[in-house]
């Protein structure tokens, strides 16, 4: 019988294992040379990044390990060429205008090094409670399965048909929680609402046994739902959308002041218009201009111009600006009155309030808003009526000794907090 001779490399193996190991690698390298599969793909070189290089790879059919049959054009082999090249299971592959999942792999205790991908065939979107948007390319098995999902419901119910998706275990995955509904489908088009089953978000395939850190794909079993026309986004294609949809607003949104000054940033942050309390954050576009503090307070540092950031510490798409010019020369002192100057209404009392700008102690022409700061005191405590661009009403209807009223007195750059204690009667 013939035999093919492969020559060894310039620095020789010195055990029996090494040769055959280097033998085999020669073997590799002159089938790459002559096949015809050999593609060119973007891999994602490392786990959970987002970026690609260059990959040259051969790219064959796939077969099934239960029936040993080749499989649909959904799923491929991949062999690489290097026998040292490590892929794991979760990772993902781009060719042919689509993203694979590595679904299986054949490294262990093997020469050649190889992986099995499934072609993801959709994206799952979602929101987390802080109103932040995922999305993840994932594969949908094309074949309804039976379910019967007793921890979803308040009562047993008949066995149903449920999907199964799979898609990569990484930093945005985990934040899927179960009984979480996403939605398939065409934009402009129809649409389907699944959720999770149960317990069914499978995050913990783990890659080495007792390592519950080394997940790296996840498994979820979907149940049939009905879409919301009022909380999913049928345009995005996200499910929930609407529930978790934070804005936030700063005032002032134009400051302006001589440097060794300093103003106060309020905000009012609401979920679904609803005003709510959530962590928020500060940024400065020029710290050497303007530096801003953890509670908002913009300090002026030199002359020139620059912009305040104000987010939701955990949604930074939930963010208002400030605009900010600082000049060298001091500016009159801005004063603002409030009359009566008490801070607290006595429950069924009604108090006006003016409130009025002076300079140099001489009363200015400029009007006002009123705004509440926050929605710690229960509206049917309290009743507030804006009379004037000068003046508003509070009626203390109930007392609430837990949290002041707040509200702001805005007038262009110029603010000033109004704090009113509802208290009782006697």
């Amino acid at each position: 019988m013939p035999f093919k001779y492969y020559p060894l490399s310039l620095s020789p193996p010195t055990s029996a294992s090494a040769i055959m190991i280097d033998q085999f690698q020669k073997l590799l390298d002159d089938q790459f040379k002559v096949a015809t599969d050999v593609f060119d793909v973007q891999e994602e070189y490392v786990f959970a990044s987002g970026s690609y290089i260059n990959a040259n790879v051969r790219i064959v059919g796939a077969i099934s390990s239960v029936t040993g049959q080749k499989l649909s054009d959904d799923y491929k082999t991949i062999l690489f060429q290097d026998i040292t090249h490590t892929v794991g299971v979760g990772r993902l592959f781009y060719f042919d205008e689509n993203y694979w999942l590595v679904t299986n792999t054949e490294k262990i205790k093997n020469l050649a090094a190889s992986c099995t991908v499934r072609r993801c065939n959709n994206v799952l979107r979602w929101t987390d409670t802080n109103g932040n948007i995922y999305q993840e390319y994932c594969v949908l098995d094309y074949d309804f399965g039976g379910y019967d999902d007793n921890i979803k419901k308040d009562t047993p119910v008949t066995p149903g048909k449920s999907l199964s998706l799979y898609c990569q275990l990484n930093s945005k995955t985990k934040t899927i929680l179960a009984g979480q509904r996403f939605i398939f489908g065409v934009n402009g088009g129809s649409w389907s609402a699944f959720y999770t089953l149960g317990n069914a978000v499978r995050n913990f395939l783990n890659q080495k046994t007792t390592d519950n850190t080394s997940g790296q794909l996840l498994y979820l079993e979907l149940g049939s739902h009905s879409v919301s026309n009022d909380t999913d986004d049928l345009v995005l294609g996200i499910a929930d959308r609407y529930k978790n949809s934070y804005t936030i607003s700063a005032s002032p949104v134009t400051i302006s002041g001589s440097v060794g000054g300093s103003i106060q940033i309020y905000t009012i942050l609401t979920l679904n218009d609803d005003v709510v309390s959530k962590p928020i954050s500060y940024l400065s576009s020029a710290s050497s201009i303007a530096t801003v503090s953890g509670s908002g307070l913009v300090t002026f540092v030199s002359t020139g111009s620059c912009n305040i950031t104000t987010y939701m510490t955990n949604n930074t798409s939930a963010s208002a600006l400030s605009t900010v010019t600082i000049s060298a020369s001091a500016v009159s002192d801005y004063e603002i009155r409030v009359t009566p100057n008490t801070g607290f209404i006595l429950e069924g009392d009604t108090t006006i309030y003016t409130v009025y700008g002076y300079i140099g102690g001489v009363v200015q022409a400029d009007t006002f808003t009123f705004s509440l700061v926050d929605a710690n005191v229960p509206t049917n405590h309290y009743i507030k009526t804006d009379i004037s661009g000068n003046s508003f009403s509070i009626q203390n209807v109930e007392l609430f000794m837990e949290y002041p009223l707040l509200i702001l007195a805005t007038s262009g750059t110029h603010i000033k907090q109004i704090s009113v204690e509802l208290q009782g009667a006697f």
